[in-house]
């Protein structure tokens, strides 16, 4: 648990075999973390994800995670009025009992470049469940991500605006709509993107959006 106006910098380590209560990171207003060269492995949390951001910065760099698992929400983050910065990062295995099997977000900034997501899923929103938040994505690559009951195999999106360019969607599913996202009064933008084998249960087998401007 780091209180406000605190840098952390964790470097070069493995974690396996962690089970902890509500969160595992915990920030707080004005914290600035760093996470650089990290395993994390086999890791079970009750309520919120692994990693929780209020009012904070998040810097994550060579990191993979591996078979995380929250009983609430966000499999890894769940973040308010955050900014998360993430380059050449791996997501397998990445799960939560409600939405958000990777981000669970509210008023938050996502850029991630050169990040792989496979076998991600969650209740709603396979990777990410977004509110009022930006997320910006470049080379990234979706396997098996999907909701086990509700909408967005990748993405499930109200009042957002998501860019992504050069990406791969690959055997996205959701229960319900939008094989790869169900979105709400949100922006999406995507460029030079691959979708194969996406699929709903309902309409959308890629996209179900109301009221919002979608270009691919």
């Amino acid at each position: 648990n780091y209180n406000e106006n605190t840098n952390i910098t964790i470097l070069d380590s493995n974690f396996t075999n962690n089970t902890s209560g509500p969160v595992g990171i915990n920030s707080n207003v004005n914290t600035n973390i760093t996470l650089q060269n990290l395993i994390f492995t086999n890791i079970t949390f009750s309520g919120y994800g692994m990693e929780k951001s209020v009012n904070s910065t998040q810097i994550v760099q060579n990191v993979t995670y591996i078979n995380t698992i929250s009983s609430g929400t966000g499999g890894v983050f769940e973040a308010s009025d955050s900014t998360i910065i993430m380059d050449n990062v791996i997501f397998n295995q990445t799960s939560s009992s409600g939405p958000g099997g990777v981000f669970n977000i509210t008023n938050t900034t996502v850029n991630a470049t050169n990040v792989n997501f496979t076998d991600c899923n969650a209740s709603n929103g396979g990777v990410f469940n977004t509110l009022n938040s930006r997320i910006n994505l470049t080379n990234v690559n979706f396997t098996r991500c999907n909701t086990t009951g509700g909408n967005g195999g990748v993405i499930a999106s109200t009042n957002s605006n998501i860019t992504i360019s050069n990406a791969n969607f690959n055997t996205t599913y959701a229960r319900s709509t939008g094989g790869a996202f169900s979105i709400r009064n949100t922006n999406l933008n995507i460029t030079n993107a691959n979708f194969t084998n996406t699929k709903a249960g309902s309409p959308g087998g890629i996209v179900d959006f109301t009221s919002s401007n979608v270009s691919i």
